[in-house]
């Protein structure tokens, strides 16, 4: 386990960068490109104020903030989001209902 600001990792369809902007609001982008752009497409530059835990496997990532539990499935590209303190699921979110 590693703590972190932001990290980038393989979707099964691209890649996912996530950064920790709060303790309750965690920024998620994804592209299909090889490269990332560092600026915001509308102008909005949000700087990383929390940190997070990172637990990887080849099949799950996990992240956690003091508020949120995000576990993105590298395989089919879902995310769950779940209440870091309880480990309930408050939002279900796939990447390819997306696209």
């Amino acid at each position: 386990m590693s703590v972190k600001k932001e990290l980038t990792f393989r979707l099964k369809d691209g890649n996912c960068r996530l950064e920790a902007v709060r303790d309750n609001i965690i920024k998620c982008s994804f592209t299909k490109k090889e490269e990332w752009k560092e600026e915001s497409p509308v102008g909005i530059f949000c700087p990383s104020e929390a940190d997070f835990t990172v637990e990887e496997s080849e099949k799950k990532v996990k992240i956690r903030t003091g508020k949120i539990l995000l576990e993105a499935d590298c395989a089919d590209g879902s995310f769950c989001w779940k209440d870091a303190a309880l480990s309930t699921e408050f939002r279900l979110w796939t990447v390819k209902e997306t696209l």
